[in-house]
């Protein structure tokens, strides 16, 4: 079973709501809830676009370069060792 809510602190109160009727009806309940990670990683990314402003464009494209290159590099130096 998968819950999918709109924002981490209201997928924890339906998961908790879950559980509890769950028991209350003897049975387990549900695996551990982990939240997501891509909501911390779209929320740091638009706080880098914020502070970022126009410059956004210029930062888009040094990461995509960093990204595409940088599994490179480290492959070429592990093919000379």
């Amino acid at each position: 079973m998968s819950i999918g809510s709109d924002g981490p602190n209201v997928n924890k109160k339906i998961w908790n709501r879950v559980v509890q009727h769950l028991k209350s009806n003897g049975l387990q309940g549900l695996v551990e809830f982990t939240p997501c990670a891509l909501h911390v990683v779209h929320n740091a990314f638009r706080k880098g676009i914020y502070v970022f402003g126009e410059d956004v464009e210029g930062l888009a494209v040094a990461l995509f370069q960093w990204f595409k290159s940088y599994p490179c590099q480290k492959e070429k130096k592990l093919r000379k060792h």
